[in-house]
């Protein structure tokens, strides 16, 4: 053995890249390899639930000898769960407890005690499956216990008005907080939330949640919470886009920049153009990011958004399943300079040649629905002109939806312009509009231009030694 292979510190380094087998093999080379990867070994511990456990009686008392060593537990309640007795776990950061089918208030009942002897270790904390009926000790006790958490996530689960105090205690003083599908029983919005500041929040998810509206959280939350960064925002409930509450009119009496003094970044599904429009007026600060498929942002929106100046600093936009139109694509892309990131749902050709150029030089992921007209040749090159700028791109996503599929499409053939593309030579992910036919001296062109290429999904319609001539440069055609 290697002289270097005996110090810890390379060992560790060793250890951070290793899988569970490894470990365990590493484990029984020498006493000095076992005192050293044994830590790792038990660093991230995930006990399966209580119908496919084995060897329960063996696992507990070596959990309990190496608690010191868990650095990750994830776990389901149940009145046999290994961990109650855990006293000594210093390394515990993250814990992930879900309650399961057999899961009863019996099986609560040690929870307390254990919160109360390792929660003040935790930073990152995932609760999922709570249900209404949780004993209001455990959520005390998580308040009480967990004092230093970052993070907090709770998943499919129902709090009362008598537990939501506590998870807003619990919630307090954490930087990110995420809800998905929970339901907050109340008979208005939670008079409990409005009296806690969260004034250490940088991000938060509020996907699916009952019980708090949006307006709520605009007007009563988000005034403490100044040092919130990202947001996001999902009124999605069993694939349909619910009426969430109007906003626009609670947020005329505010004045600009009174709330998300710091947000940079929205994730918004589900809600209107008028309530989109209402929110970016009171941004303080640039914006960076915005996601918003599968709602209803459109011109309202839009405007705000140019006439706030957002269209300067804007790094990624995500429009697919919006009222986002052709033109506006064509304004956005002639508009937004430092755009890294765009997903939208159309383009027609015309706007692209009555339009300016564009001047997202920095753009790297492109995905849109481009759709050409009668003059299809005319615009093909137009846009090809345009593409060529995008020296950056690394992956563009033109395919054509089922409604566009007669309409003529980008044809990437030498003799309709390709050649114009020879600067994507960081092009690695091609989606094809539409069936291309595409002859050997168009293969070998792309496979000589666009050396990074890796992937082109679509139908190609080509001989079977242009497509061994993909493979040979390690170019993925799933031929969808």
């Amino acid at each position: 053995m290697h002289f270097a292979l005996t110090l810890p510190e390379i060992t560790l380094l060793i250890a951070q890249h290793l899988d569970q087998p490894d470990l365990t093999i590493c484990i029984r080379v020498c006493r000095a390899w076992h005192q050293t990867f044994i830590p790792s070994l038990y660093r991230n511990v995930v006990l399966p639930p209580e119908p496919h456990r084995i060897h329960l009686q063996t696992l507990v008392p070596i959990l309990h000898t190496f608690q010191h060593c868990i650095h990750s537990l994830s776990f389901q309640i149940n009145v046999a769960t290994p961990v109650w007795s855990f006293d000594n776990c210093v390394s515990l950061r993250r814990l992930h407890m879900s309650f399961g089918i057999a899961t009863n208030m019996q099986s609560t009942s040690e929870l307390p005690r254990f919160l109360a002897n390792n929660g003040r270790y935790l930073t990152h904390l995932t609760l999922e499956r709570f249900p209404r009926w949780t004993m209001h000790e455990v959520w005390t006790s998580l308040a009480a216990s967990c004092t230093n958490l970052q993070t907090v996530e709770l998943w499919n689960s129902a709090l009362d008005t008598e537990n939501q105090a506590s998870l807003w205690r619990l919630c307090s003083n954490v930087q990110h907080l995420v809800l998905k599908n929970v339901f907050l029983f109340t008979n208005a919005d939670s008079s409990a939330m409005a009296t806690v500041a969260f004034s250490r929040l940088k991000s938060l998810d509020w996907v699916g949640v009952e019980g708090v509206s949006l307006s709520f959280l605009c007007t009563e939350v988000f005034p403490s919470a100044t040092a919130l960064e990202f947001f996001r925002y999902s009124c999605h409930r069993q694939g349909r886009i619910e009426n969430s509450h109007q906003i626009d009119h609670l947020c005329q009496g505010l004045p600009r920049g009174s709330f998300w003094k710091n947000v940079h970044s929205l994730r918004l599904d589900g809600i209107l153009d008028t309530e989109f429009a209402a929110i970016l007026r009171h941004l303080s600060v640039p914006l960076q990011s915005l996601h918003a498929s599968c709602s209803g942002f459109g011109g309202l929106a839009m405007g705000v958004m140019r006439e706030r100046g957002h269209f300067a600093t804007v790094q990624g936009l995500q429009l697919t399943q919006t009222f986002v139109e052709s033109q506006m694509v064509q304004e956005i892309l002639e508009s937004c300079p430092v755009l890294e990131e765009l997903a939208a749902p159309q383009l027609y050709g015309r706007d692209v040649v009555s339009g300016r150029p564009w001047v997202c030089r920095w753009l790297k992921a492109l995905s849109v629905q481009i759709v050409l007209d009668e003059e299809a040749s005319r615009q093909q090159a137009q846009v090809f002109e345009r593409l060529a700028g995008l020296v950056l791109l690394k992956d563009m996503h033109l395919r054509s939806n089922f409604r566009s599929s007669a309409k003529p499409a980008l044809d990437f053939r030498l003799e309709r312009g390709l050649n114009l593309l020879r600067g994507l030579t960081k092009l690695t992910r091609l989606v094809l509009p539409a069936p291309q036919i595409l002859g050997e001296e168009d293969v070998e062109w792309m496979v000589e231009h666009w050396i990074n290429l890796r992937e082109i999904v679509g139908t190609l319609n080509t001989t079977d030694a242009c497509l061994e001539m993909l493979h040979a440069c390690r170019v993925v055609n799933p031929h969808d």
